[in-house]
């Protein structure tokens, strides 16, 4: 007997309102279909209802995302002063473009009209969404981080401690480690120890639409003669190669151990593409990568 859970069920509410099929109908067409595929087949893109209300006199609408697992809290309402939503296609084309900021794509819509003259009609409304492929693209991501136990602006975090633990290894001291939770993301491996913060110091940085670089600071946030690239390494370079690199720009005098190594696991990509930020587009290849360290060394 295959188990199906509340996600089916909402699904075949879904797709019964988008297509005024019977609800039942259509649960039992979805469960046979996938009994018939053994229960192998590819789940769905993501479906879910949001509602918003429309005021002419207000010159005011509000979207609000349901607050569940389909929506997190990180995508509250929005309302907007839409003076130019004063006829129903501006008013459709601001519900479109408020969905598609999130990743959704509207389906249907119902009342699938304003009220006209005289007439009573509830101004709050229903949309029947779908994940895009930029959603599912985003949905993909957040699995990673949630598996890793990160999010998106923390994950740098991970590549940063595993950076920090190869350069300790090979005998420099790390006194600051921390990860820049702007975008482009990036990470920060001061060398040397806590005493020296008063006089000249050296911080390892990455960002992730550069790679690794470094600057000397003399006192807080005072940048000696620029920031200069840690030559011959790739965007997301092994723990190892980037203390090795570490050690060539600043030898240690009284001698240095090999780097500790660690092993990439299967598919590990050093020169990922980007994320593109102005397209909303998460690269997995670069989440992939960051969130491998959350796998410790050895």
């Amino acid at each position: 007997m295959v188990k199906h859970n509340a996600r089916e069920k909402l699904d075949a509410r879904i797709v019964a309102g988008q297509t005024g099929r019977p609800y039942t109908e259509v649960l039992r067409e979805m469960r046979a279909a996938r009994a018939a595929a053994g229960d192998a087949v590819q789940e769905p893109p993501r479906r879910a209802i949001a509602t918003m209300t429309w005021s002419r006199h207000g010159r005011e609408w509000v979207f609000e995302l349901p607050d569940d697992d389909e929506f997190p809290r990180r995508n509250p309402p929005r309302r907007r002063d839409v003076t130019q939503a004063q006829d129903w296609p501006a008013f459709q084309r601001l519900v479109a473009d408020e969905v598609g900021y999130w990743g959704w794509t509207v389906d249907r819509m119902w009342p699938d009209r304003p009220a006209g003259p005289g007439e009573q009609m509830d101004e709050v409304f229903t949309a029947w969404l779908t994940r895009d492929e930029r959603g599912r693209n985003e949905d993909a991501a957040a699995a990673l981080h949630q598996a890793a136990g990160v999010r998106f602006h923390t994950a740098p975090r991970l590549y940063a401690r595993a950076v920090a633990a190869a350069i300790t290894s090979a005998g420099w001291t790390v006194c600051n480690v921390r990860e820049d939770g702007d975008e482009p993301r990036g990470l920060q491996v001061q060398l040397g120890d806590d005493t020296e913060q008063d006089g000249v110091y050296v911080v390892v940085m990455w960002r992730e639409d550069r790679g690794w670089y470094w600057a000397a600071y003399e006192g807080p946030g005072r940048v000696i003669d620029g920031a200069h690239d840690l030559d011959g390494l790739c965007l997301m370079a092994l723990p190892h190669d980037v203390a090795a690199a570490v050690l060539r720009e600043f030898p240690r005098t009284d001698g240095a151990a090999a780097p500790a190594v660690w092993e990439p696991p299967a598919g590990y990509d050093e020169n990922p593409p980007l994320t593109d930020y102005t397209g909303r587009w998460t690269s997995l290849p670069l989440e992939r990568a960051l969130c491998a360290y959350a796998t410790p060394a050895g």
